[in-house]
């Protein structure tokens, strides 16, 4: 037996107005962005980002899905913004994480993600999921950027 698959409509005409919240404070709009942003439904998503934002600013989820948008409209410096603040505000989310990663990679911005890194608490970093997205990024970056003896030098910052 397949699993039942849902789209925005679906998910938009199930989901109340009253509360906009679940019970963790993530606001319900969270959702209806990220099923626009699968389905590929761009021009539709700001309205539901905005809010999130508006609902709960403290979870920065919000600014994670507007990093998500700009990045998929190839608004990379617009993205970097977003993301940042998302991943700052909130940096224990893998997600917010990940987001900022693909798009210092993208402007290939290795300091920043430097700096991402080192502001991660030691127990993040010693998690698999951090540390992985950070050696993928910075092999391919050095294998196409360094001179042979800079990988010494940068990995020094790690």
């Amino acid at each position: 037996r397949s699993p039942k698959v849902y789209t925005f409509d679906i998910l938009d005409s199930v989901l109340p107005s009253i509360p906009n919240i679940t019970i963790t404070a993530m606001p319900l709009d969270v959702f209806k962005a990220n099923y626009l942003l699968s389905e590929g439904r761009l021009d539709e998503v700001d309205k539901y980002i905005e809010r999130a934002k508006k609902i709960n600013p403290h979870t920065y989820v919000g600014d994670f899905l507007d990093g998500k948008l700009l990045y998929y409209r190839g608004s990379y410096d617009s993205a970097f913004v977003s993301s940042k603040r998302a991943f700052y505000g909130w940096p224990k989310n893998i997600d917010h994480y990940n987001s900022y990663v693909d798009v210092l990679e993208k402007l290939s911005d290795t300091i920043s993600l430097i700096n991402a890194f080192n502001f991660l608490e030691n127990n993040l970093k010693e998690r698999p999921e951090y540390l992985d997205n950070n050696r993928s990024f910075l092999t391919r970056f050095l294998s196409t950027s360094l001179k042979p003896m800079e990988p010494i030098i940068f990995f020094r910052y790690l």
